[in-house]
């Protein structure tokens, strides 16, 4: 059972599932945001759909909207024809779910796929304390934890006061599919910039937008092209605008379609991560999650500049794949300029990104977390 906004680790182990034509599967992805109010239900067999039904949720992004998903999942679980063995819950909410399964005899075996953590779930000190004490539960009392990073572990023990046994909390990290590495770089350079996400403050796009006018005074062909949407997107149309940047800067909004995102980040020659470092104890979840974006990137043969805020930022630094900046104007300017005008580390970095990504594929990662179960 998951939340879906786009295609993301709970679609990838239900497709890794699929390709492993497991005897039985029920693949429950109910909406995250209320901008999507359907929410899916499908059972394999085999590796083969049987059936697969969108139903219409009756409200969206509230307590109700909860509660009636949880009872939903139940309905399904008891209705398959054999009781799941295991049930994978992304989220404490969900696995929450799967734990009261496991006590009704459904479900035999209960993992806690966590793929963010924030001491600061939300700014309403009650639905945060709620969200962590579900949280702490689903914890205890799951059979396996697997968290996308290991700070998501370390949060816990932090904020939460929360310490399990050894090995009961796994590093599961983001991949991405072998089929969708490139094979070959794109060695000519176009001076594109890409960033693909939810468009939020904390993202850090403003500071490149700000930087935009410095580089252009030094390669006025440079172009930023941003993928996505959010509450923060008409504050960067409006920053653009004053700037008069419009020229070269384009918005595309949320794209569903996989292939034409990646399609624009193969066509681009930088990507950019550079997130606010507005640190550990508030809600910003990239310092405890693997973004999924970093390793999107890097699959399509493009290097990326980003902040130290990702768990993972010197790691890939020292593979060669990622320039790691401050979080200021001038500093990400400066970057981007000097890469542009170095074209052999340029192309020196997008060679490596190919084999980097090789070493975080899909199946190898879902291979070793069941061996954990």
């Amino acid at each position: 059972m998951t939340h879906t906004l786009f295609y993301g680790a709970s679609e990838a182990l239900r497709d890794y599932l699929i390709s492993q034509k497991i005897q039985s599967l029920i693949y429950i992805g109910h909406p995250l945001l209320a901008e999507n109010s359907m929410y899916t239900q499908s059972a394999y067999r085999n590796g083969k759909i049987v059936h697969t039904k969108n139903i219409r949720r009756i409200s969206s992004g509230s307590v109700v909207s909860f509660f009636r998903d949880a009872f939903a999942t139940i309905i399904e679980c008891v209705k398959f024809q054999r009781a799941p063995y295991m049930y994978i819950g992304v989220n404490p909410l969900n696995a929450c779910v799967g734990v009261l399964l496991r006590v009704f005899g459904i479900v035999e075996r209960v993992v806690f796929y966590a793929i963010d953590f924030s001491p600061r779930r939300s700014s309403n000190t009650l639905i945060n304390y709620i969200y962590h004490s579900m949280e702490r539960f689903a914890v205890r009392y799951s059979d396996t934890c697997w968290n996308v990073s290991a700070r998501i572990e370390e949060g816990r023990k932090e904020y939460l006061n929360l310490v399990t046994p050894k090995n009961k909390q796994i590093v599961v990290p983001i991949g991405v599919w072998a089929k969708d590495i490139v094979k070959k770089i794109k060695l000519k350079n176009d001076y594109r910039l890409i960033f693909v996400g939810h468009l939020l403050e904390k993202q850090g796009v403003q500071e490149v937008i700000r930087a935009l006018p410095t580089i252009l005074k030094k390669l006025p062909k440079v172009t930023f092209t941003i993928i996505g949407g959010g509450e923060y997107e008409q504050h960067l149309r409006d920053l653009v605008e004053s700037l008069s940047l419009e020229k070269y800067v384009q918005f595309m909004g949320w794209q569903s379609d996989q292939a034409v995102i990646r399609n624009e980040i193969i066509k681009s020659d930088i990507a950019l991560a550079t997130y606010m470092p507005s640190g550990r104890d508030t809600t910003n979840f990239s310092y405890y999650a693997d973004p999924t974006k970093i390793k999107i990137y890097l699959s399509c043969g493009v290097p990326v500049m980003m902040t130290d805020v990702s768990y993972n930022a010197k790691t890939l630094m020292g593979a060669g794949v990622v320039v790691v900046v401050p979080y200021e104007t001038h500093a990400i300017a400066s970057a981007i300029i000097r890469l542009f005008t170095h074209t052999n580390t340029l192309y020196k970095m997008k060679d490596l990104t190919i084999k980097e990504s090789h070493k975080f594929c899909w199946d190898k990662i879902f291979e070793k977390a069941f061996q954990s179960v």
